[in-house]
């Protein structure tokens, strides 16, 4: 199998896959999250808010695999995003620099992804967020990053939908893409 979504010229195109997206996070990373998450913050300034602790609301959302913190290490990133409904190739890709794997869930239809640093000043409607259409359910995700021109950080999510009875991993919390 050839590796589908790459960026030279002439690839062909997969019918699985979602995207581009481009996101730029400022610094931690991303966070990729069901949109259901979004209802268990409240809007505002701080992470531990007067009237609530964000921090509590995202740490059980990772804790049920209903988020995962994709850290960068670096200062700040423009990233393309790219999903598939189907496995990773099995051969690498020019320029991959890590592959990971983690279960998600979705249970809203709707896979979000933003700049993790939103979190300290949390807008449920805030304009730099991806929202990919997905069918709830449980996911495993192989993610791979592969380094694009120009420092690009180009982050392929490749999705396989779960049975009932197949056994995931536990959640990941925070992937590391460095």
């Amino acid at each position: 199998m050839s590796y589908i979504g790459a960026m030279s010229e002439g690839t062909p195109v997969s019918t699985t896959r979602i995207g581009p997206f481009c996101c730029f996070a400022t610094g931690l990373g991303l966070v990729a999250y069901d949109a259901d998450v979004a209802a268990d913050f409240i809007e505002g300034p701080g992470f531990e808010h007067p009237q609530g602790n964000n921090h509590v609301a995202l740490e059980a959302a990772l804790a049920d695999a209903r988020a995962v913190m994709l850290t960068t290490g670096q200062p700040q990133a423009d990233y393309l995003i790219q999903v598939f409904l189907e496995p990773a190739p099995g051969e690498a890709p020019d320029g991959l620099v890590l592959a990971a794997g983690f279960p998600l869930t979705i249970t809203s239809g709707t896979l979000c992804l933003r700049d993790a640093y939103e979190l300290m000043d949390w807008e449920t409607h805030a304009v730099q967020v991806v929202q990919v259409p997905l069918a709830p359910g449980r996911y495993y995700v192989e993610l791979l990053r592969i380094d694009g021109p120009n420092g690009l950080c180009v982050l392929h999510l490749h999705l396989q939908v779960a049975g009932p009875d197949d056994e995931l991993p536990p959640p990941a919390g925070w992937v590391d893409l460095f």
